[in-house]
């Protein structure tokens, strides 16, 4: 049987075929007998996680050796999906599963969607604690015990926040706060009945009172004591509860921070201490609307939005606090309880599915937050307004962080480059051209959310961009990915912040000061949290196993010449040694982690080399590369060079043995 080294494209193509049809996670299992246990423990992941392809009759080495006869194995595989002793839910079906043939071997190729949250977990074994299983990087992670717990308290349909608290009332309550509660109330609902009625119906009607017919218990629901309960009350409920809010100087500052609250009372009470603090010092430019002011500008809404998302989105169940930041930079919030929605969806519409929907719609009625899943949408739009790059989204380890950079997305350079391509190009070709410029690569998900586009524009935009010969498309349908063409990339100038693909010079996305007095980045700072403050997860893995499985296209590169411009003069010297190491790369679509990042080991041994000059030699995401170089850094296996974590001189040199 041939490798697929003999015949380089086949398993190749298809891969690409499958990831232009979506693009979710791959693995190989080698299967010519029984489908085995390992086979039910990816399904299990995929389904747990954000789904996958699974080719089946994929040696570990990457050789296809085929399953025998393929109707047969596909039939088989079907049949167990649906006995609950495999698999405790049938997350794939008939259309899931396809034969195909390469280099004369049978494959069956497995589309397993991610399953709904009300059906997972998804567990083997017929065990939960035992069987359920996520994808992490590139492999499958067993649930530990809180994991499945929680994964089962997401998939129920009973709102956590109406859950009535035994043993609670309305001395548990701020007067205060429900007083100023009810101000607002009336200021925005001013003919309302619920005005005139005593303060437990009133909770009753905006649910922070509830009867529980089972039980026969009525009280104070979860809603009503976090928006306005006593902070003994909480901590008695919850154990632990801290919102922790810090405003962090310029990174040379000898200051820890310039200003602190860790909020442990309710809700609204938080809102109140929290907001004036995020806005001070905003510029409000002299706006009218009719013969009023308007002090409102698209940066307090956008942090207006953020701060309610955190405070309403927030899985309380959890005892891991809130962090709020606030630097020269901008905005970092950060919540446990991973959003419910897809990421993708997160940029591009207004779907919702509130983890707190009485705490929605308790500050929805006072003004205080947008329309059901309209939060999000309502902090792109702000940030689109100002010229912002993009917010960033990240919902994965169960915590949601949103990055909001007050950097502009294009500089006087990007715009005498886009008017060297052409004086036609509408606001969403230029957001498409100048992200392909510094990312690497743009697709419809990702321009809908930087544009605010429909996907048919987005498509539109993308297409146009292409026929006019300003982008190149790879992959088909809906896995279409654009890289800029060679007559686009002809006219970069060739400045060290023209990466081409390997992502934005770092000091680009920075506000615009002195570099020497800028602050640190806000996804890689260090900002030594005490434990008794913050406890987010001290089980989380190193980040260097959450690498993406990049495709051949990530790539982009011809074997025979490795170009080393972009890297600093100063390894000039280096460039054959390190141009040989990083040919270990070249051409393959699919690197182990434990064999990525030795490659980097080895790179570092030769030259303390930065993040992105080793993005630059492995061909590789910068964000690939950052993620490696934190996991090496974490293990002792990287040392920096210089003592400040956030130094932009930063380079990583591998630690020797003896020290």
């Amino acid at each position: 049987m041939p490798a697929i080294s003999s015949d380089p494209s086949l398993l190749d193509r298809l891969v690409e075929r499958l990831q232009s049809k979506e693009t979710l996670d791959l693995e190989f299992k080698s299967v010519q007998g029984s489908i085995g246990k390992s086979v039910w423990e990816t399904v299990s992941a995929f389904a747990n996680t954000s789904g996958g392809w699974l080719i089946l009759g994929v040696s570990d080495e990457g050789e296809p050796i085929g399953v025998g006869n393929g109707h047969e194995r596909s039939k088989q595989f079907l049949d167990q999906i649906r006995n609950s002793q495999k698999i405790s839910f049938p997350v794939c079906g008939a259309h899931d599963v396809e034969i195909q043939q390469v280099s004369g071997s049978d494959l069956v190729v497995v589309r397993v969607p991610a399953a709904a949250r009300r059906d997972r977990p998804v567990y083997v074994q017929g065990n939960p604690y035992v069987g359920t299983f996520v994808r992490r990087g590139e492999g499958d992670y067993q649930c530990t015990k809180p994991e499945v717990d929680r994964m089962m308290r997401e998939a129920s349909d009973v709102a956590t926040d109406s859950t009535v608290l035994p043993h609670y009332g309305l001395t548990d309550l701020d007067e205060g706060t429900l007083a100023s509660y009810r101000r607002r109330y009336q200021t925005q609902n001013p003919t309302s009945p619920h005005l005139a009625l005593d303060n437990s119906e009133f909770l009753r009607a905006i649910g922070g009172w509830r009867r529980e017919r089972e039980r026969s218990e009525e009280g104070i629901t979860v809603a009503g004591l976090l928006l306005c309960g006593k902070e003994d009350a909480i901590r008695e409920w919850r154990g632990r509860h801290l919102i922790d809010y810090q405003r962090v100087p310029q990174r040379n500052s000898e200051e820890r921070w310039l200003d602190r609250v860790t909020w442990e009372g309710n809700l609204l009470g938080a809102m109140d201490a929290l907001l004036p603090r995020l806005v001070e010092g905003v510029d409000i430019p002299f706006r009218l609307s009719g013969a009023t002011r308007q002090d409102q500008t698209p940066v307090h809404t956008a942090v207006r939005e953020a701060l309610v998302n955190l405070l309403v989105h927030a899985d309380y169940s959890e005892t891991s606090a809130s962090l709020i930041l606030r630097s020269p930079s901008g905005y970092e919030f950060r919540n446990p309880g991973s959003s419910r929605v897809p990421e993708s969806d997160l940029y591009a519409t207004n779907r919702s599915d509130p983890r707190n929907p009485t705490l929605v719609r308790m500050f929805r009625l006072i003004g205080l937050a947008e329309e059901a899943g309209t939060g999000i949408p309502a902090i792109l739009k702000a940030w689109r307004e100002l010229g912002y790059r993009s917010p960033e989204i990240q919902s994965e380890r169960y915590e949601f962080t949103l990055t909001l950079r007050q950097a502009h997305l294009l500089s006087e350079g990007d715009r005498n480059w886009l008017r060297a391509l052409s004086d036609q190009l509408s606001e969403a070709e230029q957001v498409a051209l100048v992200f392909a410029r510094y990312e690497g690569v743009i697709d419809n998900e990702r321009l809908r959310g930087l544009a605010g586009l429909h996907p048919t524009d987005a498509t539109k935009t993308l297409v146009g961009l292409r026929d006019a010969g300003h982008l190149a498309m790879e992959g088909e349908r809906r896995g279409a990915r654009y890289r800029l063409s060679p007559q686009a990339r002809a006219l970069v100038p060739d400045e060290r912040q023209a990466d081409l693909g390997l992502g934005a010079d770092e000091s680009r996305l920075r506000p615009e000061e002195d570099p020497e007095d800028s602050e640190p980045n806000l996804d890689d700072s260090d900002l030594s949290l005490d434990d008794s403050d913050l406890n987010l997860d001290d089980s989380e893995p190193s980040l260097s196993d959450s690498e993406p499985n990049l495709d051949d296209s990530d790539l982009n590169l011809d074997d025979s010449d490795l170009s080393l411009g972009d890297l600093s003069p100063e390894l000039r010297p280096f460039a054959s040694q390190l141009s040989e190491i990083a040919r270990a790369f070249m051409g393959r679509s699919r690197v182990p982690t434990s064999e990525r990042d030795a490659v980097v080991l080895r790179l570092c041994a030769v030259a303390p080399l930065s993040a992105r000059e080793i993005a630059t030699l492995l061909r590789r995401d910068p964000q690939t590369a950052r993620a490696s170089v934190r996991g090496l850094v974490k293990s002792e296996k990287l040392a920096q060079v210089y003592s400040e974590p956030n130094d932009p001189r930063q380079r990583y040199r591998t630690v020797s043995l003896d020290e």
